[in-house]
């Protein structure tokens, strides 16, 4: 597990810094990872989903900005998809991501 909590450390940086794809690529290794050693409903694998999910909202921002709607709408339903095992269906981050994505896939 330390290994993973230096990767997703290194993920985080990697998002701070702008490397959104690179840092979503590593967060899903290491969601992989720690679903296989931790099991899937550890608080380890709920936080490191979290935090693909700040990272998906990002790049669901970027893709909108891009006129991108089909795949904004998909990353904004990924994002709730990794907030909600943590925060819950009702968290704000949770709804906001969800509403995103269904006026995205309207029109």
């Amino acid at each position: 597990p330390r290994t993973l909590d230096t990767k997703g450390n290194v993920a985080r940086i990697m998002e701070m810094q702008g490397g959104l794809q690179g840092a979503r690529e590593l967060y899903e290794a290491v969601i992989s990872a720690e679903e296989q050693q931790l099991g899937p409903e550890h608080d380890g694998v709920k936080d490191s989903k979290s935090m693909l999910g700040f990272t998906l909202r990002k790049l669901a921002e970027e893709a909108e900005k891009n006129g991108e709607r089909a795949e904004a709408a998909a990353l904004y339903g990924k994002a709730a998809d990794m907030f909600e095992p943590k925060y819950g269906k009702n968290h704000h981050e949770v709804r906001q991501c969800r509403a995103k994505a269904r006026e995205l896939s309207q029109a």
